[in-house]
């Protein structure tokens, strides 16, 4: 699929400050998404992966929690890349926002954290995959 879009407040509670564009939309089905997405956006983003999350595991202090909100009559795990940030810290920055990252979960979004609005094109190659028991 090949896509422009503008964004849009982000729908999770709790994301209201956020801009959000959903470039594959969350799976109800049991299956999740595996591919690659690349993009270009006026504006630095983020790349927002959801994973269905295991409410029955009940975090403590010593684990800690994870990056969560509630959906639909469950709730979802966040993973937020930032590909202008390595694990050493901060990259050269491009002049254009841009990147090419693989994912896999249940939802991929592009999102603003400090909220500003953006537009984005991007390409993505995924399939749906049924989880391994």
């Amino acid at each position: 699929m090949q896509k422009t879009a503008t964004s849009s407040v982000d729908p999770l509670p709790g994301h209201q400050g956020h801009q959000l564009v959903m470039a594959l939309p969350p799976r109800t089905d049991g299956k999740i998404w595996v591919g690659t997405i690349t993009w270009t956006s006026s504006k630095p983003v983020e790349l927002v992966v959801l994973h269905g999350y295991n409410q029955s595991v009940t975090p403590d202090a010593t684990h800690g929690s994870l990056l969560s909100a509630p959906f639909g009559k469950g709730a979802v795990a966040i993973t937020l890349l930032s590909p202008q940030l390595t694990a050493g810290g901060p990259i050269q920055a491009s002049p254009i926002a841009s990147g090419s990252m693989d994912f896999v979960g249940n939802a991929v979004a592009f999102h603003t954290l400090s909220g500003a609005k953006f537009t984005v094109t991007y390409s993505v190659d995924a399939t749906a995959k049924a989880l391994t028991p």
